[in-house]
């Protein structure tokens, strides 16, 4: 089963192993723009576009196949819940 992005199997049983695993992985200078999946990747806007790129697949191309959407579902969930713009990084807390 897989919550939160974090699927190993075996490695992250349970609600609370996942959701400690998505935040650990958000606050993971590995998933930003200069983080090791994303540096020198062309296309790639910020650390939150970076870490949604890679919480989506794995990698970090905003070329790959439902990457733009992807991105723009989030934005959208955002919007609905929030009168913020989208962050900048994933644990940006600038606006309640």
């Amino acid at each position: 089963m897989q919550d939160f992005g974090a699927y190993w199997p075996g490695t992250y049983p349970g609600f609370v192993a996942q959701i400690n695993e998505f935040f650990r992985r958000a606050k993971s200078e590995m998933y930003t723009l200069n983080g090791s999946i994303c540096r020198g990747k062309s296309g790639v806007l910020d650390d939150f576009h970076a870490w949604a790129l890679v919480y989506k697949s794995g990698a970090c191309d905003p070329n790959e196949p439902g990457a733009k959407q992807f991105y723009n579902e989030i934005q959208t969930a955002i919007d609905w819940v929030s009168d913020c713009s989208t962050p900048t990084s994933p644990i940006d807390t600038g606006c309640p």
